[in-house]
């Protein structure tokens, strides 16, 4: 009886194996064949990878540029209330121009000696030289030449950095994109032409803002002698905001 039950068992036991290798043989081929068909779809050699640039302008409306003065003296105490009173005037006459006072930033304060040396090498005496700054913001790019020229009158005479930027620039932003994918495309399909094949879905894209451009620098020319005198002409020109992408395309 206990040989029965060996026999009958190890039976059942065969006929469960031969069934899962039969199993395996009738699921493996076509599991492979959609393993392939997979692989081929997503090959390399069936897609076109391109980039494409697009770049939209726009007149820029906000406008920066450093002001600050500069003093020296052999009382460094002496040229700092005179550093510091005059930034202050320039203070003053740009808050009366309309400027935000959260639109005037410090940027430097500084105080450091300068020696004087005999033709021994010897310290013939000392200077001090005091020098502070600040950034202004003007919101309304005309503005600009008025807040140069308050600036100087109030006893700046130092200017620096001016440029100008785009408070919002989402809208030429999305222009660019707009350009940047079309062009893709068009490329493309230039290669798709040259190749025999045609353009598919894109199944990649990648984005890079390039960001904005700067105009040719504005100049400013008030006379040295006194820095008063001749006005300050500015040329805002305009922004330029770029991006570009990469997309990969199906060859359908």
């Amino acid at each position: 009886m206990k040989n029965a039950k060996t026999l009958a068992l190890s039976t059942l036991a065969l006929v469960t194996l031969l069934g899962m290798v039969a199993l395996v043989m009738s699921v493996g081929p076509f599991a492979a064949q959609a393993s392939s068909a997979q692989q081929t779809a997503d090959s390399p050699m069936n897609i076109i990878t391109v980039s494409g640039i697009g770049t939209a302008y726009g007149a820029p409306d906000v406008a920066y540029v450093g002001v600050g003065a500069d003093f020296t003296s052999a009382n460094a105490a002496e040229a700092f209330a005179q550093t510091s009173g005059t930034m202050s005037a320039v203070r003053d006459a740009l808050l009366t121009l309309g400027i935000e006072a959260s639109d005037l930033q410090t940027t430097n304060v500084s105080i450091y000696p300068q020696d004087n040396y005999g033709p021994t090498g010897e310290i013939t005496g000392r200077m001090y030289r005091v020098s502070s700054a600040m950034q202004v913001t003007v919101r309304d790019v005309a503005q600009i030449e008025a807040v140069i020229s308050a600036s100087i009158a109030a006893g700046a005479n130092n200017l620096y950095n001016l440029s100008f930027g785009i408070g919002d620039p989402a809208a030429l932003e999305q222009q660019a994109r707009e350009l940047a994918v079309a062009n893709a495309r068009a490329r493309a399909d230039q290669l798709a032409g040259l190749t025999g094949v045609t353009v598919g879905e894109p199944i990649v894209i990648i984005e890079t803002l390039l960001g904005g451009g700067v105009p040719l620098p504005a100049a400013y020319n008030a006379a040295r002698d006194g820095l008063g005198g001749a006005g300050v002409p500015v040329d805002t020109g305009r922004m330029a905001v770029t991006v570009q992408v990469q997309i990969t395309y199906r060859i359908a």
